[in-house]
């Protein structure tokens, strides 16, 4: 009977409809039931009423017949067909065990599924976990199709339950990830205590610490016109919540480096500070550096506005961590690298290792986004775990120094868009993102003068058409800026395990191409797809800031540019669908990360509802384009300053007189 029954499913193209079947099918019945339950215990008891009662029981009515209807199939398909018998009988056998699961679930159990009851959102919303469990159904219903006894009905009956078994399992390990949810804190009407975020759980917290040394000696006269006039990497002044700080002997010792210090230096840095450190710092750190009250502090409305907008963030728990939403992209991680190194290690044709080359390519681009994450601390909110997990994504599977990235990113987020300071616009001699960059200037990143060459201008004239090119080989140049950062005589936080696992990542790509491509056109080819598909990356990183206003200097000088607007105008977020979150990983809300780089990248939508009201409250663009495009707004823009190149004259210019690879630092 068995014999018969795979006959019939290979003769429609094996047996993996018989599985795709088995899986949409206890999909359907899985989170249908759950929904129903979900629905029922989730509604109030008072007042439902007697349509509330009808519907309760029709409900309970649909579930049973959709529970008979299979049983009934699986009777009549046996005699005509039993490859139809087993998907049947696949289907009662989730229906029933469905039954079992919901039945003897706990109530929170079942709340988790009260989203489930709709599979166009569950799909939209998750759809990486959704992938991940309709694989395993495939793959379950597959193999005990194929190895389970002879009768096609109990091998059915097997793939139905073990189905529901895994989604069941999976659901409830999920559920015991995360915990039971936060219920959102209340209202703080106290104006010296102000919510802020420690390893990723809300704390109340006094605004202000004070270290009695430091208050005892503490100046009464500060005003914010003093505070500018310490603005040097060697004279360090910045204002905390209305206070002054001396950062001047702390500089050199700042974990994030000294550039964001000595780029904020004289400023005020409230927002910028609140949204990079946690709260700790403002009780065992900063006290130590107080230098006294600003007398002439003030905050507008509009800034007391978005600071209270982030202050609710904060009380209803938006900066806390779903881990279940790592633990289903590391397994989606996971296989995406298992794919790549099947193919490449065990496949014995070309194509096979240039699919190899495109699962690679894939890994790097979605692992990415675990890395930008990670870099931001916000995974586990905590620097140290999260920096040794950014060193095994970034540095062992991706090549790319955790170190070189937090030290450009961390600049180009304080001074986003900054000609003089930010490193992301700085790409010449090949790119140009603005006419403005043609002026001489000092680069405090590089620490070194912009000025004018022949090169430089020949390449910018042709940059729109050179764009895509550049995206295609940019990774090279990130594994070159990795080793020039880590031998630069900087200051680099465990350098020498950066430099191992860099070195892991070079000796494992070097020993794949050594020992499994045939030749060395078939290793180059390999290396070239691998490394061009992954730079759509790079396009989205672009994407996000090439295109949009730049500005001279620093900026936090007045409203017009303070945290929030400055992060605003300088960003541009993609307009995507939600089925297609898992593609941009968080790049799609450009701007709200950027105002809250810590913040959870599954939180992000729902900030960007709040961040679009508010901006349209105040008549602030918000800068949304589709993916296209926005890709046809960066060429738009990098032909514009092209054609400015081409009227310049050799006393004109300000480029670099760097090499080529020290252009492209395409990191956003």
């Amino acid at each position: 009977m068995q014999a018969a029954a795979m006959s019939a499913l290979e003769a429609a193209a094996g047996v993996v409809p018989a599985g795709l079947a088995t899986a949409v099918g206890s999909v359907a019945a899985f989170d249908g039931i759950a929904g129903a339950r979900a629905c029922l215990e989730t509604r109030p008891k008072e007042g439902r009423g007697a349509l509330a009662s009808t519907r309760e029981a029709t409900g309970a009515a649909m579930t049973a017949l959709a529970a008979c209807v299979p049983m009934a199939a699986v009777a009549l398909l046996e005699l005509a067909d039993p490859g139809l018998a087993f998907v049947a009988a696949s289907l009662l056998a989730a229906a029933v065990a469905n039954l079992l699961v919901m039945a003897a679930a706990p109530s929170d159990f079942v709340a988790a599924f009260a989203e489930r009851r709709d599979l166009e959102f569950t799909w939209n919303k998750d759809t990486i976990r959704c992938v991940l469990e309709a694989v395993a159904r495939v793959a379950i219903a597959q193999q005990a199709f194929a190895t389970l006894g002879e009768d096609p009905v109990v091998s059915g009956l097997a793939a139905g339950a073990a189905s529901v078994a895994l989604v069941a399992a999976f659901q409830a390990y999920l559920c015991s990830v995360d915990g039971p949810p936060r219920a959102d804190h209340p209202v703080n009407e106290d104006p010296a205590k102000v919510w802020r975020e420690d390893k990723g759980v809300t704390v109340l917290q006094d605004r202000v610490y004070f270290n009695e040394k430091r208050v005892a000696a503490a100046r009464k006269d500060i005003t914010m016109a003093e505070v500018a006039k310490h603005n040097s990497r060697t004279d360090v002044w910045v204002c905390v919540e209305g206070h002054a700080y001396d950062l001047t002997k702390y500089v050199e010792l700042h974990p994030g480096g000294w550039l964001p210090i000595a780029n904020l230096a004289g400023r005020d840095v409230t927002d910028p500070f609140a949204n990079y450190h946690p709260a700790p710092v403002y009780r065992s750190l900063l006290p130590n550096f107080y230098v006294g009250k600003i007398i002439d502090y003030k905050v507008s409305p509009f800034v007391k506005e978005h600071r209270d907008m982030r202050q609710d963030l904060l009380r209803r728990n938006q900066f806390e961590t779903k881990r279940s939403f790592y633990v289903s992209m590391s397994i989606w991680y996971v296989s995406l690298l298992s794919a790549a190194v099947y193919f490449t290690v065990w496949g014995s044709s070309v194509a096979e290792h240039m699919a190899g080359a495109v699962f690679l390519a894939l890994f790097w681009q979605q692992s990415a986004f675990f890395g930008h994450d990670i870099g931001h601390n916000a995974v586990t909110h905590v620097r140290k775990s999260d920096s040794w997990w950014g060193m095994v994504m970034g540095n062992i599977t991706g090549g790319i120094s955790l170190s070189w990235w937090k030290r450009s990113h961390n600049v180009h987020h304080v001074v986003c868009n900054s000609i003089e300071n930010d490193p992301d616009i700085q790409h010449m001699p090949i790119l140009a993102v603005d006419k403005e960059i043609f002026g001489s200037f000092f680069s405090t990143y590089h620490q070194r003068q912009i000025v004018t060459d022949a090169a430089a201008r020949f390449l910018v004239a042709y940059q729109h058409i050179l764009y895509f090119p550049v995206m295609a080989v940019a990774r090279f140049n990130l594994y070159i800026q990795s080793y020039l950062l880590l031998f630069s005589g900087e200051r680099i936080e465990y350098k020498a395990t950066e430099v191992g696992t860099l070195a892991i990542f070079s000796g494992l790509l070097v020993a794949a191409m050594y020992n499994y491509m045939s030749s060395w056109q078939e290793g180059l080819a390999y290396l070239l797809l691998s490394h061009a598909l992954a730079g759509v990356l790079h396009v989205q990183i672009t994407l996000s800031h090439f295109a949009e206003q730049t500005y001279h200097g620093q900026a936090y000088n007045d409203e017009t540019d303070e945290w929030f607007h400055m992060q605003v105008k300088t960003s541009l977020n993609v307009d995507c669908p939600l089925y297609m979150d898992w593609f941009h990983g968080g790049l799609q809300f450009q701007v709200e990360h950027h105002l809250y780089p810590r913040l959870p990248r599954h939180n992000l939508r729902d900030c960007r509802t709040l961040v679009r009201a508010l901006c349209a409250k105040h008549g602030i663009t918000y800068n949304e384009l589709p993916f296209f495009e926005g890709i046809q707004r960066v060429i738009d823009k990098l032909h514009l300053t092209a054609k400015e190149t081409r009227y310049l004259k050799l006393t004109d210019g300000g480029f670099y007189d760097s090499a080529i690879f020290h252009g492209a630092n395409l990191l956003g």
